[in-house]
C-alpha cells in the first residue's frame, strides 16, 4: 500500500494551486500492508469493523494487513497471500487501510481539506467516506457486500478484461472491429 505523503496540506493553499487526494483502487494490496498506519487509528476501525461485520472478519482482516504478518514463515505468508486476494479480502483491506489513512492525515493540525477527493474504482468507496457523505460502518458494509458479490461473479464463470488504449481518434477503427468481432457473443465493451 502506497503510503500517504506527509507533504498533502502542509503547503499554503494558493489560489490557482489545487489539493486533489485519491484513493487506490484494488491491486495496492500487500501482505502487512498497514504498517505505516498509526496503530491507534487502525485498532479504533477494526474495533467498528468486529461490531459491524463481526468478529471473525476482523481477526482474519487484522491478521492480513497487521505487520506482524511479515515476520511469518515463508511458507504461511504465501498461503496469507493467497486469502489476501481474494477479491471479499482485498477490498475491506485496502478500503479499511486506506481510510485508516486518512484519519490520519486529516487529523493533523496542519491539514488542509483538499479541494477534490476521488478513487479508483473501489476507492470511490473510501473517498465517499473520506468526504462525509457515508460513514465508515455504512462504507464497511457496502464494501464487504460489494467484495462477496465481485468475487461470486468471478467465481460463477471464467471471466477476463482486456484494456486497448490509444489516442481517441486512432482507437476508433480498433473499436470498431473489436464491435464486429464481438457480435453474438455475450462480450460487451465498456468505458469507450
Amino acid at each position: 500500500m502506497p503510503r500517504i505523503s506527509s507533504r498533502i496540506g502542509r503547503k499554503k493553499k494558493e489560489e490557482t494551486a489545487k489539493i486533489v487526494f485519491m484513493f487506490p483502487g484494488q491491486g495496492v494490496q500487500a501482505l502487512g500492508m498497514a504498517k505505516d498506519t498509526n496503530p491507534e487509528t487502525l485498532k479504533g476501525l477494526l474495533d467498528q469493523t468486529a461490531e459491524t461485520l463481526g468478529e471473525f472478519i476482523a481477526f482474519r482482516l487484522t491478521a492480513l494487513i497487521s505487520p506482524d504478518a511479515l515476520e511469518l514463515p515463508a511458507d504461511e505468508q504465501k498461503k496469507m497471500q493467497l486469502e489476501l486476494r481474494q477479491t471479499q479480502n482485498a477490498q475491506l483491506a485496502v478500503f479499511l487501510v486506506s481510510y485508516a489513512q486518512w484519519l490520519d492525515v486529516s487529523g493533523r493540525d496542519d491539514f488542509l481539506m483538499p479541494d477534490f477527493i476521488l478513487g479508483h474504482s473501489l476507492g470511490e468507496c473510501t473517498a465517499v467516506c473520506a468526504a462525509g457523505a457515508l460513514n465508515f460502518r455504512d462504507g464497511l458494509k457496502f464494501v464487504f457486500c460489494r467484495g462477496i458479490l465481485m468475487q461470486m461473479a468471478t467465481s460463477l464463470e471464467r471471466a477476463g478484461m482486456a484494456v486497448v488504449g490509444s489516442e481517441k481518434t486512432a482507437g476508433a477503427p480498433i473499436i470498431k472491429t473489436i464491435e464486429r468481432c464481438l457480435k453474438g457473443t455475450d462480450i460487451e465493451i465498456a468505458n469507450y
